[in-house]
């Protein structure tokens, strides 16, 4: 700790990143301590190595007279709780950019009396979230911060897959929010029931989501899915090359229906509040083998139907053509079809017992794009 001691001399220290190993140990209490006293300081990171216990157990209570800190930017690139955090925001009034790795539940009560306000802070990022939905309220309503970004990754929990939660919880505590990405990582078991999670997904799709110009995503490699919800501009790089290639539309809207908008200027990308796409996306990626693809559709088939997906993303090295009309085939809602890589067609395949299947489904899908 005695580096402290010469950092504080440095009258233009404005930016420091710690990484301590072992020999420095890990006694967060006071090395956030430390690193509070420093008064030039602006951005802060410090990363601890991922073998670290979980359970650090660091609280840093600001003392009586005890003088704020000036960080703006602050980086926790390890295990947190709510109480830690509220510890720590008592000594960064000033905080506009907050990073925390790894948001775990707090072993005693959280303290809630002394509300800490950060007038400031408007990025916040979770990289994973273990905690429940209702404490994750709690926490944005106790620090009533004017929020514009908030990105979140969580891996066990699926009380954050509520629209309607979250649509009441943006209304109003974070009304400021302008981009909000998360994402829900979940390692499919057999016999588990999916039905219900898919039947979320239509729920952002409701004129609050359109609004915020945000689509929901599910990502599906082999046993892995990822429920996302994200900003529409993500799509509108996609949508832009398409429209550079649809001649016959005209020069300021691609396409327009009651349904969706496209947009065609690469000025309306960079401003992407002018028009929006309702949406939801499938994204399919890993699966090659005929067998495999087949077992993959046959786990998932009620669940699609469940989801009004509008866009399909196949990412595979292979897919039969059977494979991917029968996936076509149980999405009737899709607008929008986007394959990296397609086997070349026999000519027995076009005259196979699935004809009838490529025939309804090449009448009535909606693809566009």
């Amino acid at each position: 700790m005695t580096l402290f001691f010469y950092l504080k001399s440095l009258p233009r220290l404005f930016s420091l990143t710690i990484h301590p190993d072992a020999e420095w140990g890990y006694d967060l209490s006071t090395t956030y301590r430390m690193i509070f006293s420093l008064p030039t300081l602006k951005y802060n990171k410090l990363s601890l190595f991922s073998d670290v216990d979980e359970d650090l157990n660091f609280f840093v209570p600001l003392a009586i007279n005890e003088p704020f800190s000036a960080i703006e930017y602050l980086i926790m690139d390890h295990n947190c709780s709510l109480n830690e955090l509220f510890s720590m925001f008592r000594h960064t009034p000033q905080l506009r950019h907050l990073s925390c790795q790894n948001l775990i539940e707090s072993e005693s009560s959280i303290d809630t009396k002394k509300s800490v306000i950060l007038s400031n802070l408007t990025y916040l990022r979770i990289g994973n979230s273990q905690i429940g939905f209702d404490e994750f309220e709690m926490f944005i309503a106790e620090i009533s911060s004017p929020l514009q970004v908030l990105n979140i990754r969580q891996y066990m929990g699926e009380d954050y897959l509520d629209a309607d939660r979250w649509e009441q919880l943006i209304k109003i505590y974070i009304p400021h929010l302008r981009r909000f990405d998360y994402e829900y990582y979940q390692l499919f078991m057999p016999g588990y029931e999916e039905t219900f999670l898919y039947k979320n997904i239509n729920r952002f799709s409701s004129p609050f989501w359109i609004e915020r110009q945000c689509f929901f995503e599910v990502k599906i490699k082999d046993n892995d899915m990822i429920y996302a919800i994200h900003p529409y501009k993500n799509l509108c790089l996609d949508i832009y090359k398409h429209a550079q290639i649809a001649k016959h539309f005209n020069q300021n809207i691609a396409y327009n229906s009651t349904q969706h908008f496209v947009m065609l200027n690469q000025q309306d990308i960079d401003k992407p509040s002018t028009l929006f796409i309702p949406t939801s996306q499938l994204s399919i990626n890993g699966i090659s083998s005929a067998e495999r693809s087949q077992s993959f559709i046959d786990k998932f088939k009620s669940t699609f139907v469940a989801a009004q997906f509008t866009r399909l993303n196949i990412n595979c090295t292979e897919i039969p053509i059977g494979i991917l009309v029968n996936i076509l085939y149980i999405l009737p809602n899709l607008d929008s079809l986007k394959v990296t890589s397609l086997p070349f067609i026999e000519e027995d395949c076009l005259f196979d017992n699935d004809g009838e299947m490529r025939y309804l489904t090449s009448i009535s899908n909606k693809i566009t794009k």
